[in-house]
């Protein structure tokens, strides 16, 4: 496809050349002449592109740029800088080959979602803009801990941090954020006690922490995110008695807690109906000791349908 076809269509708002891996395009040919006006919505992900596109800097008022699933393996250019601070909100480079983001500044005010997931960044983590509401980094090479300066990203609705190196302990602000529904640090090399107020949050419904070095016992204040329905802290080193608290929990759908060191006998409050949601239950790998209450099990019936997602969940899909 070469662009000098489609340069008179100068009304243009969207354009959505996505998943056409076979199709070659030739954006070389328009170089600075490409002069969409209108365009604000460009999608190219799985288009077989391997460097930024110089077109892009012609665009002056895009809003959602999708050029995702190619082999993008430059830095990001200079003019990321200013060309959409203004305007852009959107912005997705996941599955690339970027080693860093470059000359790319987080700090644009409209930005609510950036997915930069399966690159091969190193380093620190990008500082998010305090407006943002989606934030993924995972699937990276990111070291060192998990700055303070997270803590000015308080809208934040999704952080995914996972399947990095990153290390240190956990930065207590991320409790602060009322909007936060999911938290997945999983798959790092986090440590220290999992702050109380990351269990307050009334807005979260999955909290992953599987894989890391957290320790200490679980914070009771857990029972006051009654929208959870993810639970995953297996693989950590965290020393308590079982849960039975969690039962207050009626919207848990997944609870793991194995490879920890959790102790004693399993048991069961019988104030409610026990984890009437349930679909997965992994205790495995622990100190238990006594008889397992099969009268609580019963009460188990989310198991009792058959859900793909569930054993989606349990490939570590």
């Amino acid at each position: 496809v070469d662009f000098h076809k489609v340069l008179n269509m100068q009304f243009l708002e969207i354009l959505d050349l996505s998943h056409n891996n076979f199709l070659y395009l030739n954006f070389n040919s328009t170089e600075g002449d490409y002069t969409f006006c209108n365009l604000h919505s460009l999608y190219l992900s799985s288009c077989n592109i391997n460097s930024f596109p110089k077109l892009l800097s012609g665009l002056k008022y895009l809003e959602f740029l999708d050029i995702s699933r190619n082999q993008i393996h430059d830095r990001t250019p200079k003019w990321f800088n200013s060309t959409w601070k203004d305007t852009l909100s959107f912005l997705d480079l996941s599955h690339n080959l970027l080693t860093s983001v470059g000359y790319l500044s987080l700090s644009w005010a409209t930005m609510q979602y950036i997915d930069l997931s399966f690159n091969m960044l190193q380093g620190d983590i990008p500082v998010p803009p305090s407006g943002i509401q989606y934030f993924s980094v995972s699937n990276n090479k990111l070291t060192g801990h998990i700055s303070s300066t997270i803590c000015n990203a308080s809208s934040l609705q999704m952080l995914d941090l996972s399947h990095n190196n990153l290390t240190g302990k956990l930065p207590k602000c991320l409790g602060t954020f009322p909007y936060l529904s999911v938290l997945d640090l999983r798959r790092n090399n986090l440590s220290g006690m999992i702050p109380k107020t990351y269990l307050e949050i009334e807005a979260l419904e999955t909290m992953n922490f599987n894989g890391n070095q957290l320790e200490g016992p679980l914070p009771r204040s857990v029972v006051k995110c009654k929208q959870l329905r993810v639970l995953d802290l297996g693989e950590n080193n965290i020393h308590d008695k079982f849960p039975t608290f969690l039962e207050s929990l009626q919207q848990l759908q997944v609870l793991v807690l194995r490879a920890n060191r959790f102790n004693g006998t399993i048991n069961c409050m019988k104030l409610t109906k026990d984890f009437p949601m349930l679909r997965v239950f992994d205790i495995s790998n622990n100190n238990f000791s006594g008889n397992l209450p099969t009268a609580c099990l019963e009460d188990f019936k989310g198991m009792m349908v058959n859900v793909d997602n569930s054993m989606q969940y349990m490939t570590g899909e």
